[in-house]
């Protein structure tokens, strides 16, 4: 765990020769210095989960060009899309989106089947949401509560979120949605619109 726990401390700290010198050069996927971009800590996080919560872009980028995998969840299931949307980081989101050799994959649950978009919606993380419905994240898909990203929106009082959201052209929330909930967080946007 020597040199994984040295490639995670080099990668919160943003040390870009570090991270470098640990995962060597590949050939074929063989990583020479034995150093996986891959491997999870006690809590399940990969050095890109480490990354995103340290606000090291150039080191997730770095992870991302030696074949770091996005699509490995922590122990809560959240996946590193998750913590870019709990973290509030457009700019990680951005990166795993279109800089990944390996494609994430936009709508992936954790634990609570809850999507990026659920959670960055929950959040009022407008400029996220909008990056995750162009990028193809289905605002249809509900949690483990039954409940999609406009009703957290609503729920958590996000107007702008809940303006954007609903007017989605093909989005069409209204056999979960319940208008109470829209009224008792003053979110008339929606409920004129129904």
């Amino acid at each position: 765990m020597g040199r994984e726990l040295d490639l995670i401390l080099a990668t919160q700290k943003g040390n870009i020769s570090a991270i470098k010198r640990l995962l060597g050069t590949t050939k074929k996927g063989v990583f020479r210095n034995k150093v996986s971009p891959n491997f999870q800590d006690s809590r399940g996080y990969t050095p890109l989960h480490h990354a995103i919560m340290y606000g090291q872009k150039e080191a997730l980028l770095m992870l991302l060009r030696y074949g770091a995998d996005p699509r490995i969840s922590d122990r809560s299931g959240n996946y590193p899309l998750h913590t870019t949307c709990q973290q509030g980081d457009y700019d990680s989101l951005q990166l795993l989106v279109e800089h990944s050799p390996i494609r994430p994959e936009i709508d992936q649950q954790n634990a609570n089947d809850d999507t990026s978009l659920i959670i960055a919606a929950q959040e009022g993380m407008y400029a996220l949401v909008e990056f995750l419905l162009r990028a193809g994240a289905d605002p249809h898909i509900t949690n483990k509560l039954d409940q999609n990203c406009l009703e957290l929106a609503s729920y958590y009082g996000r107007k702008d979120v809940v303006s954007d959201l609903s007017s989605l052209k093909h989005f069409n929330p209204y056999p979960k949605v319940h208008l109470s909930v829209f009224l008792q967080n003053g979110l008339v946007i929606y409920v004129k619109s129904v």
